[in-house]
């Protein structure tokens, strides 16, 4: 989740930085991290939880596939959630959410509700 996004933080007031990183900013990386950070999120998953979640833009419509799978390998649990670019976060979040209704919750027994 998010690997190859290169995140930055600039003061909100900061415009002559702002404007020197605006050619570099890329939308489509954007509306992809905001579906797999929400995925992350609900699942309180970290680097030692294995999930996985991928969000690819077509045109204006983002699909999301995420992935949750036993510490062991025994078994898979994965979702695809589709829906309109700006949509990210309703759509990680909601691909979340119905994953775990699909697992038994000693999958991620370290998640703490939200």
């Amino acid at each position: 989740i998010g690997q190859g996004a290169i995140g930055l933080t600039l003061r909100s007031e900061d415009r002559a930085s702002q404007a020197r990183v605006a050619p570099i900013l890329d939308a489509a990386t954007g509306y992809a991290l905001a579906a797999e950070r929400a995925f992350l999120n609900v699942l309180d998953g970290s680097c030692k939880t294995p999930i996985a979640g991928l969000a690819e833009l077509v045109g204006d419509r983002l699909t999301f596939r995420g992935m949750v799978l036993r510490t062991d390998g025994s078994a898979t649990y994965q979702i695809t959630r589709e829906g309109a670019k700006t949509d990210g976060t309703m759509i990680g979040t909601q691909a979340a959410e119905q994953i775990l209704q699909q697992m038994p919750a000693d999958v991620l027994p370290h998640r703490t509700p939200h």
